[in-house]
């Protein structure tokens, strides 16, 4: 697996490797007011080393601390700081449709799965070089505040997808 793909609310030209919002109305992630991502995603192949996935959800606030959290075919956990495992729940995840609604307040967040709390943690602020990235990224996206991505950000992982609705909403 070479290469990154999924969504995020920011472009980059790679000739030109300054980031720009795609949408100028998209909501700002205020961790002190608190917001609400919604996804829906059914997982239907991954496979990864450890400490990554084939799916990654990355939520960075305006304040430019976050998560990401990280969903293999049997888990889902959180990256630490560090781009380690940190805290993780054992799910089965291949095959089946899930409603996920990441909430984010203060210094926290909690993941709930088709209504059922599943992984809760404090925010990080992440410590990454983007020139060790294979392939190299020309930016580090973990220093832009307001970001959302859903998709494979690594080339230590693949995975095939479907990626439902998205909603990001204040609390």
């Amino acid at each position: 697996n070479s290469g990154y793909v999924g969504y995020s609310n920011y472009t980059v030209d790679l000739a030109n490797p300054t980031p720009r919002l795609l949408n100028t109305n998209f909501p700002t992630l205020n961790r002190s007011t608190g917001f609400q991502l919604s996804f829906q995603l059914t997982l239907t192949s991954e496979a990864s080393s450890a400490n990554r996935s084939g799916f990654s959800l990355v939520v960075i606030a305006n304040d430019k601390l976050g998560i990401e959290l990280g969903f293999k075919g049997n888990e889902i956990f959180a990256q630490s700081n560090t781009f380690t495992a940190a805290e993780s729940i054992a799910t089965p995840l291949l095959g089946t449709t899930v409603n996920y609604t990441l909430s984010v307040q203060n210094d926290t967040y909690q993941l709930v799965a088709n209504n059922a709390p599943v992984l809760n943690g404090s925010l990080r602020s992440y410590n990454f070089d983007p020139t060790q990235s294979q392939p190299p990224l020309p930016l580090n996206p973990y220093t832009l505040s307001n970001l959302l991505f859903l998709g494979d950000n690594t080339d230590q992982g693949r995975s095939t997808f479907t990626l439902g609705a998205v909603s990001v909403t204040p609390l």
